[in-house]
């Protein structure tokens, strides 16, 4: 019978919790998805809020499973799925956020790499490579490697799935999300793309991507995805464009670019020089007082995080 108090004790301790705390933990969550969701409308100028929430999807990227990638559940986010890379380690993390019948965001979360391997090999290589959208953006070039990724992860647009949204894929949001001569089509749909250091400079590309084109790898005049839908914040990324490029992409996406001022990977130049590569967007600098042997350590995800949550 002894036994019997210790149980009831827990049973009581269960129902109190479920009561008083799981509502509480439950309100947050929505508030902050609802605070969240304010900031992506609104993506006019850099919100700590929204770049805390982005450092935290960023490092969700890495996961190897959705049940260890938590943020996305936790704000709201419905079809929660890891894209993997095929032949790499790097990997991709999408989800929607039902507003209403034609709206929704659409999180686009890219990794970096897990080892050096992925720096060096041939998909990753220095160099550059053409930007597919040569008609509006003439003599844009890109990093090579960083175009190969997110060239896999284009190609699965239309294989990526959400049942929340009537089972539309994300190649056919992006297409229902253009406008054309000026008329809207029938989605009003918000991209949040996030990625840390590698996965950052490939989260740029993408949102390049997304703000110029809707029909696959090839853009039609007029069909663009209007800059106020697409914000986009970086973490520790590298230079991945010539200036050409950027010149044209500087005001087609909200991109905001965070690093730590002494994380090492933002100014390695990872690119051929004969294309003269260089940072776009606006650059956030984290002041950081912390002395590391290592200076790598500057560059992790969790150092990101710890600087924007103390901001």
């Amino acid at each position: 019978m002894k036994l019997l108090h210790p149980l009831r004790n827990l049973f009581f301790l269960v129902i109190i919790f479920s009561i008083l705390v799981l509502p509480i933990q439950t309100k947050a969550a929505t508030d902050q998805g609802k605070i969240l969701v304010e900031g992506l409308q609104s993506p006019g100028q850099y919100n700590n809020f929204v770049s805390l929430l982005s450092a935290k999807v960023a490092k969700d990227a890495y996961a190897d499973n959705v049940a260890d990638a938590k943020v996305l559940g936790n704000l709201g986010f419905k079809d929660v799925q890891i894209i993997k890379i095929k032949d790499q380690d790097m990997k991709a993390i999408v989800g929607v956020k039902p507003l209403n019948s034609y709206s929704a965001v659409i999180a686009i979360s890219i990794s970096g790499s897990k080892s050096v391997e992925n720096w060096t090999t041939s998909n990753y290589r220095v160099g550059g490579e053409k930007w597919y959208d040569s008609s509006k953006c003439s003599n844009c070039y890109v990093h090579k490697g960083f175009y190969n990724y997110i060239s896999q992860l284009i190609i699965k647009e239309d294989s990526i799935k959400f049942p929340s949204l009537n089972n539309k894929t994300l190649g056919s949001i992006i297409k229902q999300n253009t406008y054309t001569s000026g008329t809207p089509n029938s989605r009003r749909d918000y991209f949040w793309v996030t990625g840390h250091s590698l996965g950052g400079a490939a989260a740029g590309l993408y949102s390049a991507h997304l703000s110029s084109q809707a029909e696959g790898v090839s853009s039609k005049a007029g069909i663009t995805i209007p800059k106020s839908r697409i914000t986009t914040y970086t973490f520790g990324a590298p230079e991945f464009s010539n200036n050409n490029f950027n010149n044209y992409y500087q005001n087609k996406f909200n991109y905001y670019r965070i690093i730590n001022q002494h994380d090492p990977v933002p100014h390695i130049n990872v690119m051929d020089v004969v294309y003269d590569y260089l940072h776009f967007g606006n650059r956030l600098t984290l002041s950081d007082n912390a002395k590391y042997s290592n200076p790598f350590s500057y560059h992790s995800k969790d150092r990101y995080i710890s600087l924007i949550a103390n901001r």
